[in-house]
C-alpha cells in the first residue's frame, strides 16, 4: 500500500465516494444500480459521519479507492452502549487485493475504539463471502438478523462486534 494513503473524508469526497460505491455496487451485483440507489447512498451520507475515511492513489489524490463512512446509532436519549453503524466500505474494484479494504477497516475498528463506542454493526450482503471473510477476521459475527431492503433480490446479514472487547482489540491489531 505504498503508492495509496488513507486520509479523512470531508465535504468534497461525498459526490466521488458515492460514485465509488456505484461502481462497486454494480461490479459486486454483476448489474448496474438503479437512481434511486444513488439518491440512497446520498441520504445515508447526509448524516454527520463519526468515522469517514478516504484511500488514495498517490498520483490521483481526488479521486478515492475506498472508503468507510460510519455513522452514530446510539439513539436520542444516550443512555447505555455507544452503538456504531457501517454505512459504508467499499474499495474500487481496480484496486481490489491490495490490502485497503483491511487497512480501511482495521482503521475504523481503531477509531471507534478511540472515541469510546462499544458496540459496532453492519449490513453485508448474504452472498458477499469475502467481505464476511474480512469482518470475521476482525471479530465481527453475524447476529441471526437479516435486513431486506426494497428491491433487492439477496438480503443483508447484519453483523455486530463488541469494541470493547479485548480479543477484538488484538484481532485488529494482528
Amino acid at each position: 500500500m505504498a503508492d495509496v494513503v488513507m486520509r479523512p473524508g470531508g465535504d468534497d469526497d461525498l459526490r466521488r465516494c458515492a460514485d465509488l460505491w456505484m461502481r462497486a455496487k454494480a461490479h459486486r451485483d454483476a448489474k448496474e444500480p438503479e437512481a434511486r440507489d444513488r439518491d440512497s447512498a446520498m441520504t445515508a451520507m447526509s448524516v454527520p459521519p463519526i468515522v469517514f475515511r478516504v484511500v488514495v492513489g498517490a498520483e490521483h489524490p481526488d479521486e478515492p479507492l475506498g472508503f468507510a463512512f460510519v455513522t452514530d446509532r446510539t439513539g436520542p436519549a444516550g443512555g447505555g452502549a455507544r452503538k456504531a453503524f457501517v454505512e459504508f466500505i467499499a474499495v474500487g474494484s481496480g484496486a481490489q487485493g491490495r490490502g485497503i479494504g483491511a487497512s480501511l477497516f482495521a482503521g475504523v475498528m481503531d477509531e471507534l475504539r478511540r472515541l469510546r463506542y462499544d458496540v459496532g454493526k453492519l449490513h453485508v450482503r448474504i452472498d458477499n463471502a469475502r467481505a464476511r471473510g474480512l469482518y470475521e477476521r476482525y471479530g465481527w459475527r453475524w447476529t441471526g438478523e437479516e435486513h431486506h431492503e426494497d428491491g433487492q433480490s439477496l438480503p443483508d446479514l447484519v453483523y455486530a462486534v463488541d469494541l470493547t472487547a479485548a480479543d477484538v482489540a488484538s484481532a485488529a491489531a494482528g
